[in-house]
């Protein structure tokens, strides 16, 4: 599916876990222990977990799988991700505030409603996932892209980004608030009913399709005949 999609002018350092990590199928003494430890979470598989209202907040985990999992409600604001990969994961409401994601990937998994705020995300991608409601306000961006997933309700207000992709997904009613969009490709994804501040200075500079200009017109009150 990749070779197909739009070419970004910059190079995104994809995830590259090692070829046998240790699998578990449990998370929560693992983690307590790790943190009495004062050591960091690293080369592990969790695998096929479901578990809800855990505080994992203040650790390090690197190079490690998420699969299969289903997190409700968890703790980890203030973590450092360090080429991670969350894959078919249905992460609920959980809290990922002031959290430090470096070549980290999100694929074919939800996270709906989850808590990015003040996070700083360098080679991060989002392929074809439900983002739906995730907050990233106040977030800086570097080398990331999304892909064929769903933005919708999203927050991105007071964010910066750099070398950004966006390729086939959906923006619908998602928060641009005091972000500026200069350089940024929408052209292949859905873009309805944003919401940026008055005058839309947001939209400056990026690049939309003439569907996509007679829609955000009616940000600037004009009326396309």
């Amino acid at each position: 599916m990749e070779d197909m999609l739009k070419k970004s002018n910059f190079k995104i350092n994809k995830v590259n876990l090692p070829n046998v990590l240790d699998k578990k199928d449990f998370i929560e003494q693992l983690i307590y222990d790790y943190s009495n430890e004062e050591m960091d979470i690293e080369m592990i598989h969790f695998d096929s977990i479901n578990i809800s209202s855990c505080d994992f907040s203040r650790n390090t985990f690197e190079n490690v799988l998420f699969e299969n999992c289903i997190f409700n409600d968890i703790n980890f604001s203030n973590c450092n991700f360090n080429n991670i990969m969350f894959k078919h994961c249905e992460i609920v409401n959980c809290d990922f505030t002031n959290g430090w994601f470096n070549r980290c990937e999100i694929n074919d998994s939800q996270f709906m409603g989850s808590k990015f705020n003040n996070s700083s995300c360098t080679d991060f991608r989002i392929i074809e996932s439900n983002m739906k409601y995730a907050n990233f306000t106040t977030s800086k961006f570097k080398k990331c892209e999304i892909i064929s997933s769903d933005m919708s309700d999203a927050f991105f207000a007071e964010c910066k980004f750099k070398q950004m992709n966006f390729d086939e997904s959906k923006f619908i009613r998602t928060e641009f608030f005091r972000s500026s969009l200069n350089s940024i490709d929408f052209t292949s994804s859905t873009l309805e009913g944003i919401r940026v501040s008055e005058g839309a200075h947001e939209l400056r500079g990026a690049k939309v399709n003439i569907h996509q200009a007679a829609e955000l017109s009616k940000l600037l009150g004009l009326i396309i005949e």
